[in-house]
């Protein structure tokens, strides 16, 4: 019997990619769905995946395993968000207005918007907040069926702050259920605007 200590049964459709490796292109799509399905899983990882007829006849729940029940919803793999800028204060919503009556980026970049507010926006949020910040983007994220993702800094645009950023994502994904990884981005546009090159901060 394959012992496991979370199982979900009750599942109407179970859809699981094909194989064992990662896919590419249109082989995205080659997915397997289960009918009436169950999965399980023992120390964080999957033991099983089939149908709940075989579920009950091949996995036994170790001592204070716990049973899900699905209720005849459908299970699919969590989604991967491969490029997100998470850590970051100043929301610029007016500007998707700004743009739909014929602004460009340059004209509102030059009154002080763009990148350049959330920049200034970012600098001014203490670290407390940008944690704070991050982690309620992480748990909207999961809640969406996010349960990887990669967060970026890049709107920090000095060492200080870009670090500060780092911080941010390490404090609010401390004890989040997914795994996560922290990259630095430096920009290629200084906080005045003024092109520069970037540079890894090591």
């Amino acid at each position: 019997m394959i012992q496991a200590d979370l199982a979900v049964i009750g599942i109407s459709e179970l859809a699981t990619p094909e194989g064992r490796s990662a896919r590419l292109a249109s082989d995205l799509g080659r997915l397997r769905a289960i009918g009436d399905a169950a999965v399980a899983c023992r120390d964080g990882r999957f033991v099983f995946v089939g149908t709940e007829r075989d579920f009950r006849q091949g996995v036994a729940m170790t001592a204070g395993g716990r049973t899900l029940d699905a209720r005849g919803a459908t299970v699919l793999p969590g989604f991967v968000d491969a490029h997100t800028h998470l850590p970051f204060a100043g929301w610029r919503e007016s500007e998707f207005n700004e743009r739909l009556r014929g602004a460009t980026y340059s004209e509102i970049a030059a009154r002080g918007g763009g990148i350049v507010a959330t920049v200034a926006a970012t600098r001014a949020a203490s670290l407390p907040d940008l944690a704070l910040l991050t982690r309620a983007r992480l748990d909207a994220m999961l809640l969406l069926g996010t349960t990887l993702a990669e967060a970026k800094s890049g709107y920090g645009l000095s060492t200080e702050a870009e670090i500060k950023q780092l911080e941010a994502v390490r404090l609010g994904g401390g004890g989040a259920p997914g795994p996560g990884r922290a990259d630095v981005l430096g920009s290629a546009h200084g906080p005045e605007g003024a092109a520069r090159r970037s540079r890894s901060l090591r």
